[in-house]
């Protein structure tokens, strides 16, 4: 902040200063899921929490529940049980996916308590660069989300927003796969 891209600090103090070029404002990106290219569409996006972060690979998560009813990165949706997709792409630059970590949060009743835990997937590549996952969960809470990490081979990193889910009330009307 205020640094602009240029990393100044006293090594000796009133003898000497370092100075870098490389600093890491601007390394990273926000990439937007938008239906219309626009600032106010990626506004809009942004607002909405259709977005991740990222310095390499990019990520698409969405969540379909037992309707087959489907929320994006940002939506809240309520179900029985929810099935987790999400698509992993990057390049040679970026380098492969090496570590993929699809993460339930649960929300305790303490404020500020926050428990993640890292769920298994099935995997599917779809090129030596990309990545499809899957994972089908029931929810036993009455509230969690779901989020992406995404490491590549040469260090880059990729950090989904979440999907929130909520158990709905009373009984299921339609359990796929029982």
């Amino acid at each position: 902040h205020g640094n602009f891209n240029r990393f100044r600090q006293v090594s000796f103090p009133f003898f000497k200063m370092k100075e870098m070029v490389r600093q890491i404002l601007g390394e990273k990106r926000t990439g937007v899921f938008t239906k219309e290219l626009s600032i106010r569409g990626i506004l809009e996006a942004l607002k909405s929490g259709k977005c991740f972060i990222t310095d390499g690979p990019a990520i698409h998560l969405r969540v379909k529940n037992n309707v087959q009813a489907i929320a994006e990165m940002g939506d809240t949706i309520s179900g029985f049980t929810f099935e987790i997709h999400a698509k992993i792409v990057s390049t040679p630059e970026f380098g492969k996916p090496q570590t993929i970590r699809l993460l339930l949060g649960r929300i305790s009743k303490m404020p500020d308590k926050i428990h993640e835990t890292v769920l298994r997937y099935q995997t599917t590549a779809t090129s030596e660069y990309d990545a499809v996952i899957f994972r089908k969960i029931t929810l036993n809470e009455p509230k969690a989300y779901v989020r992406v990490e995404v490491k590549t081979h040469a260090g880059k990193t990729a950090y989904s927003n979440p999907v929130w889910l909520e158990k709905e009330k009373g009984q299921p009307t339609y359990l796929p796969g029982l």
